[in-house]
């Protein structure tokens, strides 16, 4: 698969840096091997979902990142005028939210957009340096989140939603792009969702959506893309329902595709948007209907290792079911 095979690529792209490194006899072969081994390792450090599908431990992508970022930083410092040096320490930030702490990671970031903005400045017509902006400003929201700076994340996050406009009507069949403003928008709807304005994320989610859809078109399927279309429905089903919209929030938690359940998280969000109709709901019949299949999701969620159970407790959306004794039985059997 996929993820396999850019695995063993990258694997195959740092031993053959490292060997050039090594038989190296000038400084100018010195510098291009090391450009080599930084831009390798930032690839092996692509983060997966739990064991990488070799069965590699994650440690080894998060060593790899360890090693890229300071070499990357150091080759753009001697070689400021290389574009392509600079580009590449300003993309091996991008990967800062999953390898370190969130205090380090928007410092790590923080120092990538200053290279990203140099460059843009001086390369205008680049697009690629507007991708790299895009994740950039994304991920420095998500690492201002993680120190609970939700309102500082807002202003990144719509940094990174908005860099992206100039350019999709000349690139509107740039995957990268596509999927970068897409995930920028969701990650601004999601962060709305965060602070309570939950109306307010309707816009960029439902924006998100269009943007991710487009990139369907150009891959059907591709399920990294369909992933991030079931967070937008999501996270626009959120702002419905507090807008009172019955009608199109049952639609969205209808539109997340089946095989997207199997995401715990994303089971258990469906799950919160049924509750939320539910409430919305006139018909006797309906409200027990959605409400059961809430709970269904809820339960699915669960036994797929769902456990923030505090959450659950706290959570607006369930507040009309803590009161039902089914759920109350989902979480005793899932935290037994």
């Amino acid at each position: 698969d996929q993820p396999r095979r850019s695995i063993l690529a990258a694997d195959t792209s740092v031993t053959a840096a490292e060997r050039a490194l090594a038989v190296a006899t000038t400084e100018d072969e010195r510098f291009e091997a090391r450009c080599a081994l930084a831009a390798a390792l930032n690839s092996r450090a692509v983060p997966f979902k739990g064991s990488a599908p070799d069965g590699t431990d994650p440690e080894v992508a998060r060593a790899a990142f360890l090693r890229a970022l300071p070499l990357a930083a150091e080759l753009a410092s001697l070689r400021p005028r290389r574009s392509d040096v600079v580009h590449q320490a300003a993309v091996t930030c991008v990967n800062a939210t999953h390898y370190l702490d969130p205090v380090e990671a928007a410092e790590a970031l923080r120092q990538g957009i200053a290279r990203i903005e140099d460059l843009e400045r001086d390369y205008p017509e680049r697009v690629e340096y507007v991708r790299a902006e895009i994740a950039l400003a994304s991920n420095l929201g998500i690492a201002l989140v993680g120190q609970g700076r939700g309102d500082e994340a807002r202003v990144w996050f719509e940094r990174a939603s908005t860099a992206s406009e100039p350019w999709l009507e000349r690139e509107s069949e740039d995957l990268t792009l596509l999927l970068e403003a897409g995930r920028a928008d969701v990650n601004l709807a999601m962060n709305l969702v965060g602070l309570e304005l939950r109306g307010e994320a309707c816009a960029s989610a439902a924006r998100g959506a269009a943007r991710i859809e487009r990139a369907l078109r150009l891959v059907p399927l591709e399920p990294r893309l369909q992933h991030e279309l079931a967070w937008a429905r999501i996270q626009e089903g959120y702002g419905r329902i507090a807008g009172g919209e019955f009608a199109r929030a049952l639609a969205l938690a209808q539109q997340v595709p089946v095989e997207q359940l199997a995401d715990p998280t994303i089971a258990v969000a469906v799950g919160e948007l049924l509750a939320g109709c539910a409430d919305l709901a006139s018909e006797p019949a309906e409200v027990e209907r959605l409400r059961t299949e809430a709970l269904d999701r809820l339960g699915q969620g669960l036994k797929l290792g769902f456990a923030a159970f505090d959450y659950l407790r706290a959570a607006p959306e369930w507040a009309s079911l803590r009161s039902d004794p089914r759920f109350e039985e989902l979480l005793r059997k899932a935290s037994e």
